[in-house]
């Protein structure tokens, strides 16, 4: 696109686009008539008109009006785009926050009520007899069960560093948004788009793998006779544990607008 410089007089291109944007495209308001002679004057690239050719002030006019109304278009619709992905990286940290939370909560109180039913002993229970030991069936040990603990603990934590870079999004989209990089807007939000879906996908990764170490605990508790009476008592609670796993899977949806305009 050429831009018209003036030939005589030194004006500045922020007092150019210094006007009443809406009155201009509502046409309430006009640019100087003084400044648009000297734009008219001014010399141009080699594929205009040369300096001091006849040019309408009418085709100028329409000239800047369409560069207006196509920059504020633009610009709109840049704005609004990434309005919506900031909101919803917002939500989707939200939202998956208190569902781990609440995850957490439950697990630690399923624990709970283990060590207190286990009496809270260390290493192996014992048994008071051959007949009674074979009767309870294999303990669990008390390594097992840290080394179980352990492993929920690590996916704890692996949700927490998946916060955090949801996060560190938020503020990436918020200095887009700031900086405003005309040039390569599309590629950047092309490429914010692309790690909200690695984020996604990290998610349901480590969601199976927490199911996985679920399983495994349950497993080992399964193989112990001794809680044949404990599972009644916790068939409620696996319940709740089902649908809370049911509901963390779902933490995030596709990004609203996600398809191509």
């Amino acid at each position: 696109m050429s831009i018209y410089r003036p030939k005589n007089v030194d004006l500045k291109w922020d007092t150019i686009m210094d006007v009443d944007v809406d009155g201009v495209l509502e046409g309430r308001v006009k640019l100087n008539k003084e400044l648009l002679l000297h734009v008219c004057e001014a010399k141009v690239d080699s594929d205009q008109p040369e300096a001091g050719d006849t040019f309408s002030l009418g085709h100028l006019w329409r000239v800047m009006q369409v560069l207006l109304e196509t920059t504020l278009y633009e610009d709109g619709r840049y704005a609004q785009r990434v309005q919506q992905l900031e909101q919803h990286a917002k939500a989707t940290a939200e939202q998956t926050e208190a569902q781990i939370k609440a995850l957490t909560e439950e697990l630690t109180k399923v624990k709970e009520e283990n060590a207190v039913l286990r009496g809270e002993k260390p290493g192996i229970v014992p048994v008071k007899g051959p007949a009674e030991a074979e009767e309870k069936g294999p303990m669990l040990t008390e390594e097992e069960g840290k080394a179980l603990q352990e492993k929920v603990r690590k996916m704890q934590e692996q949700y927490t560093t998946m916060m955090k870079q949801k996060t560190a999004l938020n503020e990436e989209l918020q200095q887009l948004k700031d900086a405003n990089a005309k040039d390569d807007k599309a590629a950047q939000i092309k490429a914010l788009e692309t790690q909200v879906q690695e984020l996604k996908l990290e998610g349901e990764k480590k969601t199976q793998e927490l199911d996985t170490a679920g399983k495994a605990l349950d497993g080992k508790l399964n193989e112990s006779t001794q809680f044949k009476n404990l599972k009644m008592m916790l068939g409620q609670k696996n319940e709740l544990l089902k649908d809370l796993r049911a509901r963390l899977q779902k933490y995030e949806v596709d990004p609203p607008g996600g398809e191509e305009d």
